[in-house]
Order: C-alpha cells, then sequence, then structure tokens
C-alpha cells in the first residue's frame, strides 16, 4: 500500500499545480469560512503529500507503563490516503511494529512483533470507517 500511495504522489509532480481560490467557499458554513480564510494563503500552491515524521510516547492501556514509539505517516491529499508505520520497544531486545492504511476506502492494521511475526491484522468495514475517520482527523 505504501508504494501505491507513494506512485500516486510522484504522478502529480508531472501535473501542473493548482492554487488555493476561495471560489465556493461562501456555501460552506461560517467556521469554516473562518478558519480556511485564517490558515490558507490565495494564490498559494496546493498540496497534494506530506511526509511526516514524529516521536513520542505510547501505552496499551492505562495502567501500562509508557514506551517510546518513532514513526512516519504518508498522506495524500487529492485522494484521501494515508500510510502509518510505528515502532516501541517495550524491552531492549523487543520491538513492536505497527502499520495502518487508509486507500480507496479500504483501511487495514497490521502489529507485528520484530516487523516480521504476525501479532495481529484487522480489516473489514469498521476499519475501513475507522481509518477514514482517522485521515479526515489528522488531514
Amino acid at each position: 500500500m505504501k508504494k501505491a500511495i507513494l506512485k500516486h504522489a510522484l504522478n502529480q509532480l508531472n501535473k501542473k499545480t493548482s492554487t488555493i481560490s476561495f471560489q465556493g467557499i461562501n456555501k460552506l458554513p461560517e467556521p469554516v469560512q473562518r478558519y480556511l480564510r485564517l490558515v490558507l494563503t490565495k494564490g498559494s500552491e496546493s498540496t497534494y503529500y506530506c511526509k511526516m515524521h514524529y516521536g513520542g510516547y505510547f501505552r496499551t492501556d492505562s495502567k501500562r507503563p509508557w514506551f517510546s514509539i518513532k514513526g512516519y505517516y504518508h498522506y495524500l491529499v487529492d485522494k484521501p490516503a494515508f500510510y502509518w508505520r510505528g515502532k516501541i520497544k517495550p524491552l531492549p531486545i523487543l520491538s513492536i511494529t505497527a502499520r495502518d492504511y487508509y486507500y480507496k476506502g479500504k483501511g487495514e492494521v497490521i502489529i507485528n512483533l520484530y516487523s516480521l511475526i504476525s501479532i495481529d491484522r484487522s480489516s473489514g468495514s469498521d476499519i475501513d470507517k475507522a481509518s477514514l475517520l482517522r485521515f479526515l482527523h489528522i488531514s
């Protein structure tokens, strides 16, 4: 899935870039109009792809300890899609990776031990909906 998302982003480089216009913005609710006018600059180039690296802390339960997490996102804006990968090391010799994506209306979550041994894999309509909400929330 990561390759398909990156291929789409690369294809966009060869197309003419579009610029931000406020045409049609009056049809949106007033708070949305204010927000868009505040954060966007008319005439600036539109974003179609973003890659974000991050680090922080993660825990699986409120009674469990915090673990350091590092990861990255790939986002497509013109075609709702993302690919996320994160890694935690609960012990010096143990690593757990998770991968989550949303592409062409489908989502999937995979959790692996040492990036090789599958611990959990989830997909289906509930994951599709949750992945779309995650895309909308983070975008």
